[in-house]
């Protein structure tokens, strides 16, 4: 075959790789959790690269758009939560580059209170007659039990977000991280030495 036809065909194959590997390279990521009644997220490219000043969209499940805003310098953002709704969070980088996050309804809960029957208008329980003197009497709060379940399932929730968002953060950058520059550079010279293989028969074939 003709040695013209491999170097153009090295040269095709080399500007693709690079091509891929640089759009690769710039991809944007991003992720979001809820912390109460707010939700906080970041933004960021592959290889590390805050994603600042980036455009988030937030809509809900229909489509509908909710709110606006921007990451600050870190890469960060936050805002409270809109609507008792799953919402799909998007970001937007400039130069085509997109991401999205989707937070389903079950995270999005409100914070649960309690209840004291002395804000109830409710008057408190008698104290006991045999109260012993110099003992005084303080009134109890009553406690809803269900409420009481919801308070502690509240803080577990918290306290697990706390170590399972760094968690989703690096299954984030693994999921769009692309190939790296040896790898690049290794596939480029697997194709270069195959060229070197089919030409070195070529020019058997013609002597």
């Amino acid at each position: 075959m003709n040695r013209r036809y491999f170097i153009k065909l090295a040269c095709l194959m080399l500007f693709f790789i690079l091509s891929g590997g640089n759009a690769l390279a710039h991809r944007v990521t991003v992720f979001a959790w809820v912390e109460g009644n707010t939700v906080l997220g970041e933004g960021k490219f592959s290889g590390g690269k805050k994603a600042q000043n980036a455009e988030i969209i937030v809509r809900d499940v229909k489509g509908k758009e909710l709110l606006r805003t921007r990451t600050n310098k870190k890469g960060e953002f936050s805002f409270p939560i809109p609507a008792k709704t799953g919402m799909r969070i998007e970001l937007i980088a400039g130069m085509g580059h997109k991401a999205e996050w989707i937070i389903p309804l079950e995270d999005i809960y409100d914070t649960p209170t309690i209840k004291n029957t002395r804000d109830s208008g409710t008057p408190p329980p008698a104290p006991p007659e045999n109260t012993a003197p110099g003992q005084a009497a303080h009134p109890s709060v009553s406690i809803d039990p269900a409420q009481l379940e919801a308070i502690v399932e509240k803080a577990v929730t918290k306290a697990l977000n706390k170590k399972i968002t760094p968690l989703t953060g690096m299954v984030a950058d693994l999921t769009q991280k692309g190939p790296t520059i040896d790898k690049i550079f290794g596939g480029i010279g697997y194709i270069f030495g195959l060229m070197g293989v089919a030409i070195y028969f070529s020019s058997r074939k013609k002597k």
